[in-house]
C-alpha cells in the first residue's frame, strides 16, 4: 500500500466515523425530543387534575352551601305548636288532692290505668 491508499483509508474511517457520530447525535436529538414531549405531557396532565380538584372543591362548597340553605328554609317554614301540661301536686302522707296514689288511703289498691 501506497502512502496515498493509506491516508484515503484514513480519511474513509474518519468519514465513516463522523458519519456514525452524527447518526447518534440524530438519533439523542429523538430521544431528547421525545423524553420533553413526555414531560410536556406529564405536566399537562398535572396541571388538568388539580383543575379537577379545584372545580371538585369549589362545586362541593357550593353544594354544601345549597344544602344549608334549603335546611335553614326548611326550619323556617316549620309551625310551632305549644302544648300546656298540667300537673296536680298530692301530699303522699295526707292523702290530699287527686291522683292514682296507693298512699291516699289506707286501705287503697293501685289502679295501673290511672282512671278510678
Amino acid at each position: 500500500m501506497t502512502e496515498i491508499e493509506q491516508e484515503k483509508q484514513e480519511v474513509q474511517r474518519a468519514v465513516e466515523i463522523s458519519r456514525l457520530t452524527a447518526d447518534m447525535m440524530q438519533y439523542q436529538e429523538r430521544e431528547n425530543k421525545r423524553l420533553w414531549c413526555a414531560v410536556m405531557a406529564l405536566c399537562a396532565a398535572v396541571i388538568v387534575m388539580a383543575g379537577c380538584m379545584v372545580w371538585v372543591v369549589r362545586n362541593a362548597q357550593e353544594v354544601a352551601n345549597e344544602a344549608v340553605l334549603n335546611a335553614l328554609n326548611t326550619v323556617a317554614e316549620m309551625e310551632v305548636t305549644a302544648t300546656e301540661t298540667t300537673t296536680t301536686e298530692v301530699t303522699q302522707d295526707t292523702g290530699e288532692g287527686n291522683g292514682n296514689n296507693i298512699y291516699q288511703q289506707e286501705n287503697g289498691t293501685y289502679n295501673e290505668s290511672g282512671v278510678e
